[in-house]
């Protein structure tokens, strides 16, 4: 189903159906309050038309959003990759579940929102590091790593719900506040090649390479990885 303006009223500004707007109250109810608020402004958004569904499960190498706002009220659980970004031609994407989301790899696109109510399990990895993203999740997360920090990062609410996470690249905001793994990951060893970003690191010279460490000086690239995931591929080695 999707929403248009004129189904909006001020109590209800997504224009959501009834019972779609009582589960959306409900599971925001026992959400963080900062989470709460943060998904009913996406909802307060005059230029979003929201499609609304109660559950995707599709076995497919890469999914994405067919709209530009697609609200989940229950699970979103795929074999492949999700992208979250638009196939539509738009500037941004907002997903919105409030049920868990499984999948083999998941990323947040450029200018992209994903907002999840609950767990997110990824088989291997979890990128929250493209350009003007903004991903927030209240459930646990479970991936081999977790790409999140700096330039863009993932929102949690507590430091147990990345304990199941194996590497991350940076650091996570939990509760407003960076905070980092005990060590880095070693985006070198478990990345291929084509998802690094090694501007840095080529830039020193042979001399200077030989006295550091080059997983220092790489990082994920969003752009590449993203690609890559469109594919249906992997991003680990």
């Amino acid at each position: 189903m999707t929403i248009t303006q004129a189904d909006r009223a001020p109590t209800n500004p997504g224009g959501l159906p009834e019972a779609a707007l009582a589960q959306l109250n409900d599971v925001l109810s026992r959400c963080p309050a900062t989470f709460a608020e943060h998904v009913r402004s996406v909802f307060a958004m005059d230029h979003l038309e929201w499609t609304v569904v109660d559950q995707i499960t599709e076995s497919t190498p890469a999914w994405r959003p067919a709209t530009q706002a697609l609200l989940i009220t229950g699970d979103l659980d795929i074999d492949g990759n999700v992208l979250v970004s638009s196939s539509q031609p738009v500037d941004d994407t907002y997903l919105v579940v409030l049920g868990a989301v499984r999948c083999r790899n998941f990323i947040v696109a450029d200018g992209a929102a994903f907002l999840g109510a609950g767990a997110l399990t990824a088989k291997e990895a979890i990128v929250c590091t493209s350009r003007g993203s903004v991903t927030e999740v209240v459930g646990d997360l479970q991936a081999t790593l977790l790409d999140s920090g700096p330039g863009a990062w993932i929102d949690l609410h507590t430091k147990s719900q990345f304990a199941k996470v194996q590497h991350l690249s940076s650091y996570v905001m939990v509760a407003g506040d960076p905070t980092h793994a005990d060590e880095d990951a070693d985006l070198t060893e478990l990345l291929v090649d084509e998802a690094l970003e090694t501007e840095e690191w080529d830039d020193l010279d042979p001399e200077e390479q030989e006295d550091e460490d080059k997983a220092d000086y790489v990082r994920v690239n969003p752009h590449q990885a993203f690609d890559l995931l469109a594919e249906g591929k992997s991003i680990l080695a």
